[in-house]
């Protein structure tokens, strides 16, 4: 018998390693099995992929809804850094809209079952997503005077908007990327500059630079 007790299907040496850094190795194998077997990869595959036991994944994240949530907050902190690395410079609401919306849209064509795995659900990317584009944009209707008050129902219907067409896009790329970002962000850009984001100033991008390195620590210290 072990010195020290293994929980039913534990294999053999796991319980020598601290929590959280398990957990993080079996997200990583997650997005292995999802890349392999595609967004529906189901428990089996990915425990198979782990080299471990269903039990052993139940007992780390809880089921399904637990470990999609960490593998969100996962693919949530590469898609923060890369938004983060292009908030340093001043930008017209305009350009941040279309750097945003091309940032994940690159994204999801190097990885697109991953995409489509993080937009499913209850523990969904679009929940992670819409409180940094929220405060980016009530910080500027407010800072034109406009009624910020809605600014997380256009946040929500932009990411939307924008997940919808980026996923079907990576299904059937018709148009080559810059074409359909520029397309996307036209239409975007009709409904966001019509509620009073037309304006030709750069915008402070403090608030949201706070919001997203808050969300980015938020993940550090969950892995």
């Amino acid at each position: 018998m072990d010195a020290v007790t293994r929980a039913p299907g534990r294999p053999r040496g796991a319980q020598t390693k601290p929590p959280a850094e398990r957990a993080a190795e079996l997200v990583e194998a997650a997005i292995a099995a999802i890349r392999r077997c595609g967004p529906n990869a189901s428990m089996t595959d990915i425990a198979t992929e782990a080299g471990i036991t269903k039990a052993v994944l139940y007992d780390h994240f809880s089921g399904r809804d637990g470990l999609r949530r960490a593998v969100v907050e996962r693919y949530g902190m590469d898609l923060n850094g890369r938004l983060g690395a292009g908030l340093g410079t001043q930008r017209t609401p305009r350009e941040v809209l279309r750097a945003s919306v091309a940032t994940l849209v690159r994204l999801v064509e190097e990885d697109p079952d991953l995409f489509r795995f993080v937009t499913q659900g209850n523990a969904s990317l679009l929940t992670d997503a819409a409180p940094v584009f929220a405060t980016l944009i009530g910080d500027t209707l407010r800072r034109a005077g406009k009624d910020a008050e809605p600014s997380e129902i256009y946040a929500v219907a932009a990411l939307g908007a924008v997940f919808t067409a980026t996923d079907h896009w990576a299904a059937n790329p018709a148009i080559p990327r810059p074409d359909f970002v520029d397309r996307l962000c036209a239409l975007l850009w009709t409904g966001l500059g019509g509620v009073g984001l037309d304006i030709d100033e750069p915008v402070d991008l403090t608030s949201t630079s706070a919001v997203l390195d808050a969300a980015m620590g938020h993940h550090r210290d969950h892995r």
